[in-house]
């Protein structure tokens, strides 16, 4: 669990980075950091309870409910990090 914590909030950092400098091209600062850990959360809640439901609920292999579920998550943090992390407005 240990490592899980750590080598996730090492993959939040490195995507922030990214995601600021080359994906949106904006300046972060910490409040859009925050929200970026906000975003990565909300999407790790999400994405979890998708994986769950589908292997669960739905008897869904694990293997395709997790692709599945990473795709939603892929779709989910990119259209909150655009809308509302790195947005203009």
């Amino acid at each position: 669990m240990a490592a899980q914590l750590l080598s996730y909030s090492c993959g939040v950092g490195n995507s922030y980075v990214w995601n600021s400098r080359f994906t949106f091209k904006a300046e972060g600062g910490m409040k859009a950091f925050v929200k970026f850990i906000g975003v990565n959360l909300f999407t790790l809640i999400i994405t979890t309870a998708l994986l769950i439901g589908s292997v669960e609920t739905a008897g869904l292999p694990v293997l395709p409910a997790k692709a599945a579920a990473t795709l939603g998550g892929l779709f989910i943090n990119y259209g909150l990090s655009r809308w509302w992390v790195f947005s203009s407005h």
